[in-house]
């Protein structure tokens, strides 16, 4: 993952017990690429999506053992500002996007739960809300207006991709408003994976998908 000045690398560890991230931090001025930290963190991350770097800090969502799900704030040389452990229990996080000072997670087990987090304060973050959704979400990405985007896509237990939208305009409420089934049985998409698989013209409220 790259931010601005800095170029992260994480790598997950899973055997003999263990189960974490690798972080390693490294810093870029042009053609200057110099070692800044390493950390590790319970748990291992679901995709790209599940950490970023915002005011200087790392923010990283972790699932541990298939049961727990963490969120940890980093700061710029990695130490530990703040966490929230133990999100939900026997569930995996299948999702994840941070919009500035809120981070959106979902887990999953037979319910999907859609978790909305104030990160607004490095040292206290906190769950404000938690929304039950039906299906099993894949993909997460705020359109602005107060509108969050939901894709939701199994290869295992699918009968098509379903997008979905959700008013986040009241994070303490969110609801979702409307939904679209596309394709069938066979429909597949990575949009979990790789984040090209989405194209969002926010100037004509078109998005295209990938599948």
């Amino acid at each position: 993952m790259s931010a601005e000045n800095n170029i992260y690398l994480m790598q997950n560890i899973l055997g003999k017990g263990l189960e974490y991230t690798n972080i390693l931090k490294l810093s870029v001025d042009k053609t200057d690429v110099k070692y800044v930290a390493s950390k590790k963190v319970p748990g291992n991350m679901r995709n790209q999506f599940s950490a970023d770097e915002y005011k200087g800090n790392f923010r990283i969502a972790t699932n541990e053992d298939n049961n727990w799900n963490h969120l940890f704030i980093l700061d710029s040389s990695l130490n530990l500002i703040s966490s929230v452990r133990n999100m939900s229990e026997i569930d995996n996080i299948q999702s994840v996007y941070f919009d500035g000072d809120i981070g959106y997670i979902v887990t999953y087990m037979n319910t999907d739960l859609l978790y909305v987090l104030d990160l607004s304060d490095s040292k206290s973050p906190k769950i404000i809300s938690g929304l039950k959704i039906p299906d099993y979400s894949t993909y997460l990405q705020p359109l602005g207006n107060g509108i969050l985007l939901d894709m939701e896509y199994s290869q295992y237990y699918t009968d098509g991709i379903k997008a979905a939208l959700f008013d986040i305009s009241d994070p303490y409420n969110p609801k979702e408003i409307s939904s679209l089934k596309l394709g069938g049985v066979s429909s597949y998409t990575d949009i979990g994976e790789n984040h090209k698989s989405i194209l969002n013209i926010p100037k004509y409220s078109l998005d295209f998908f990938g599948k």
